[in-house]
């Protein structure tokens, strides 16, 4: 499948929003859009493998996808992922790490062959993980809320 060939997939529900970071290879495309309120959606779609897996720790890492930036919240959308090599899961631990250390939360929406490396790994309650970018974004926006909460809590206590 050549990256001409790639569909561009537009966020189904949270945005219709224009793209603001197209990377592609011959076996994959990462689109990333922002939704609005410092979240920010990284969709992929096609093949994670040794050749390409780089490309998404380079999408949240050098795309300026942290809390300076504006971005607090990311989701990483890879359900339209056909193949997922275990470099792949490589990707996720970094932009883990990337995400912890610059004070971005943010949760993962696997497809079957992303779901099938993580069970392999054992590493399926070590990541977030959503089953929708609807549910991600929805999760994030909760936890952003009750975080809220505990603040407003903290300062009345103070």
């Amino acid at each position: 499948m050549s990256s001409s060939s790639l569909p561009i997939v537009i966020a189904t529900g949270l945005a219709d929003t224009r793209p603001v970071s197209d990377q592609s290879s011959r076996r994959l495309r990462l689109v990333t859009r922002w939704l609005g309120a410092g979240t920010a959606l990284i969709t992929g779609v096609g093949e994670i493998d040794a050749a390409n897996a780089n490309m998404l720790g380079r999408c949240v890492i050098d795309g300026s996808v942290d809390s300076e930036s504006g971005a607090r919240r990311l989701i990483v959308d890879l359900s339209r992922v056909n193949f997922f090599g275990t470099e792949g899961f490589s990707a996720l631990t970094e932009v883990d790490r990337h995400c912890g250390k610059h004070g971005v939360r943010w949760v993962l929406v696997p497809g079957p062959e992303v779901t099938r490396v993580l069970r392999l790994a054992r590493a399926e309650s070590r990541l977030p993980v959503a089953e929708s970018a609807t549910a991600a974004l929805t999760a994030l926006r909760a936890r952003a809320a009750s975080l809220a909460l505990v603040g407003t809590d903290r300062a009345r206590q103070v």
